[in-house]
Parts: structure tokens; sequence; C-alpha cells
């Protein structure tokens, strides 16, 4: 078993002198795997050992005592222990999380908070191949995915590793004996209210029975599909970076293109990684369903243009983009259509307008003679009048209903509704882009197009320049799109 272990860490790329905190809760299995690593230093390994224990403070002076034994063990083994005690029903109050995750989410809290402070590599826990066929038993149980019935991974990205997975309990066990070594014992791992108690004591025996093996079987499949999961992860990260138009800490975007050409498999794991930066948590009430109506909106299979999400996270198809954004904040309101319409307001020449903090500023000046207008489709920001035309006082607002624009170099006048969409402008912006009147007819609107009726023409004399400067919210809903 010690070579087992031996080469595991090997695998997983632990190196000789390595640092390693040891997460012990005074069990068998901790206990176990902090022997076992001590031995393999001992034996060439040279690892810096540290331990650390979280008390969670259920179980009143059972838990205390857990605490005393690991000190006293790491004492007497000559190597520094941190203990923390956290507040898990606090937690649990102010997240909604069970017991158990809370408990998890604070010991790996603490965990990493001791790494990063002691300057530590790695932090090893003492999860066995019981652990894992548990844990396995209990995914199918729930419904899960190809990821989900892959078990507990031997390692993680941030570091956390886990050298007894392909262990079996019973051998610890015997190791502990035969050392003579004393650990303790959770009361609450007798209790039949946690399903995972029941699968403990009930389920794996009968599958032992069944087939005595089932232990290894369970480790081997889940090394196997393991490794797909880990190739379809790396297709979906090429394929996620691919479709990205824009994302940050409210908001992701795709290009519906690019999803389309993507298999279910793939995109299934790219909608995933969105969900994930937007925030984490959404994995505990997302549902199947949820996925299938992302799955249907990004390949354009459903009449639905949104799904809403747990978390108060919405996906939206808005023209050849698929928005994933979190309904509070400037960046839900300006998505969700909420935001309040400025209050008209006039120009009596040549000025600059604030319009309000969401809408921006808005700026006309002169620009003189001669200058010539280069027409853009999209998000242009600057647009160029002739002067000549214009009688202030000018008026900056809001469409209206039934409001009619003529566009630059159209036969005639169409619904400014009608040319919004042709430019493909977000229904829920087209109320915040500012219009610009002369006697109640629309110059331009801003950032988009000039009329026809007012466009610089060889006989313009006089040339003044429109300037919309919205937030960049805003800018970005009004960007060209492919």
């Amino acid at each position: 078993m010690l070579e087992r272990v031996r080469e595991t860490l090997e695998n997983l790329g632990v190196q000789k002198k390595d640092s390693i905190l040891v997460a012990c809760s005074g069990g068998p299995d901790s206990v176990a795997l902090l022997l076992l690593l001590t031995e393999l230093a001992q034996r060439g390994g040279n690892y810096s050992i540290t331990v650390a224990h979280f008390n969670h403070g259920l179980r009143g002076s059972e838990s205390d005592g857990d605490a005393r034994f690991v000190e006293g063990l790491a004492k007497t083994m000559g190597l520094e222990c941190i203990v923390q005690r956290g507040d898990v029903k606090g937690r649990k109050h102010l997240t909604g999380e069970t017991i158990q995750e809370a408990s998890r989410a604070l010991r790996y809290e603490f965990l990493r908070q001791v790494r990063e402070q002691k300057g530590i590599k790695w932090i090893a826990t003492a999860h066995t191949a019981d652990d894992q066929a548990e844990e396995v038993i209990l995914r199918l149980l729930r419904g899960t995915s190809l990821a989900g019935i892959s078990g507990i991974p031997a390692s993680t990205e941030d570091g956390i590793i886990r050298p007894l997975l392909q262990v079996e309990k019973e051998e610890l066990l015997a190791y502990l004996a035969d050392r003579g070594q004393l650990y303790r014992q959770d009361s609450s791992n007798q209790s039949s209210k946690y399903l995972r108690n029941l699968v403990r004591k009930r389920v794996i025996p009968e599958l032992k029975r069944i087939n005595p093996s089932i232990l290894s079987a369970v480790s081997r499949t889940t090394r196997l599909l393991s490794e797909d999961n880990e190739f379809l992860e790396a297709l979906a990260q090429k394929a996620y970076k691919e479709a990205i138009v824009f994302s940050d800490g409210a908001q992701v975007e795709f290009s519906v293109a690019r999803l389309k050409e993507l298999e279910r498999p793939i995109l299934r794991r790219v909608m995933k990684r969105a969900l994930r930066h937007l925030n984490p948590q959404v994995f505990r009430s997302l549902r199947m369903e949820h996925l299938d109506a992302l799955l249907a909106l990004a390949r354009d299979e459903t009449s639905v243009k949104g799904v809403t999400l747990p978390k108060q996270i919405v996906a939206k198809r808005v023209y050849d983009r698929l928005k994933f954004y979190k309904k509070e904040g400037d960046t839900g309101r300006i998505q969700e259509g909420i935001v309040q319409p400025f209050t008209p307001t006039r120009l009596n020449g040549p000025g600059r307008v604030s319009l309000s903090g969401t809408v921006g500023a808005l700026e006309i000046k002169d620009c003189g003679p001669g200058l010539s207008f280069n027409r853009h489709r999209g998000f242009i920001k600057r647009l160029y009048v002739d002067a000549g035309r214009l009688n202030f006082p000018l008026t900056v607002r809001s469409r209206q209903a039934g409001e009619r624009f003529w566009p630059l170099g159209a036969p005639r006048p169409f619904k400014l509704k009608e040319f919004l969409i042709s430019r493909k402008v977000p229904r829920h912006v087209r109320s915040i882009v500012p219009l610009i009147l002369s006697d109640d007819d629309v110059v331009a609107v801003a950032g988009i197009e000039v009329s026809e009726k007012y466009k610089v023409s060889p006989e313009t004399k006089q040339v003044y320049e429109v300037t919309w400067e919205p937030p960049e919210a805003i800018e970005r809903e009004l960007v060209p799109r492919n």
C-alpha cells in the first residue's frame, strides 16, 4: 500500500521536498494519510508536512475532543498543527446551504487560507476508494452527467490532491492496527438521517456480496470516465474561447453562429462554463430542464427568446448573440429593459448636455465647412449634419410610439421602430437611444444615423458634429453585429 501511495503522489506531480498540508479530522482515514505521508517523507520523499484541522463545532464536546486529539498527534510527530473553529450553522443560515455543504465550504476555505499563509504547495485530503464508490452511487441516485459519474477527482487545478483514492478503508484500518495507532470515531457517521450513511452501511455491503471487488471496479471506471470527460472539457474550453464575444463579471455573450456549430455534449459544457463564470452556486439548483432549454435557445430550436435560471441569471437571444447575465445591477437593468427613458431637454445652440447617468451625454459642435460625411453601419458615435437646415432650439428625447424617420440614402421615411430593427438595435435599448429633433422632425438617431433631409451635401456651408457618449454597457449593446 505504501508503494501505491508513493506512485500515486508521483502521478499527481508531487516531488521530493514538496510542502504538503494534510487535512486531518482525527478519523481513521485522515490519520492513516498523515502516517503514510510521514513514512514516505522519512523514506526519501523529504516532504515538508503541516497538519490542519477544522473544528465544525457540530458535535459539542466530541468535536472539541477531535481537535485536541489531532493537536496531540501532530505534537507527538513533531509537526506543526493549525486548528480553526468555524460557524457552520451561521453559514447555513446565511447561504441556504445544507449543513454538509456549509461544512465543506468552510473547511476548504480554511485549508486554502492556511496554504496561502504558509506558502504550502499541496493540500492532501483522505478520500478513499470507499468514498469514491459512495459518491458515485449518490450522484447516480440524484441523476448526473459524465463529469458527475467520473466521481471525486484525484487532483484539482488549485493543488488539492487525494492520494488514497485507490486505497480501500479496510487496508487503512489494518495499517493503523499494525502500528497500534489510535483514531477518533465520528458519531454522526452512524446516523441514518444522512443518505450517505445509508449508502455506506446498506448499499455498499450488498454490492460487495454481488461483487467483492466492487470498490476497485468503481475506481477503474471512474478513472476511465474521468479521462473521457477531461478530453471533452478540453474541447469545450477551446469552443468557449472561440464562441465568446464579450465577458465581464455581470454577463457573458456568445456568437450564435459559433454555438450552432457545436455538438450537444460540447455545447452543454460551454453553457455550463458561462454559468460557472457568473455564479458557481447556480449548479446547486440547476436542473436538466434548464440545460435543455439553453441548448434549444443556442441552436435556434425554440420560439422562446429567453430562459430564467437559478441565482437570478438569465439567458437571452438577441439577434445573432446569446447572452447570459445577472439580473441585479446596471447590466441586468439594461438587459431587462427597465432603464427609465431620460428627461427631454433642449439645446439652444451648439453645446454639451448631460442626459442621465444611464444614457450618458450628447454634444453638438461646429466643425466648419468642407467636411465630408462617411457612413458606417452600427454604432459610430459621431454624426454630421447640415447646420443650415436646423432650427434651434433642438429637442433631445427618446422615441415615441409611431414616430417616423428618414434614413440616410432611403427613398422615403420609415417607422422609426422598423429602422431600429433593421439596424439590429436590441429592443431593450431602443428607448434609451437619444433622438435629436428640429421642429418635431427627427434630425438624427444619435450614434446610429443622420436623416436624409439633414445630411451633409456639396451645398452645405456649415457642418455640426453630433456625438453621443453613452456608458460602456449601453455602447456595447449597439456595436455592429455580424
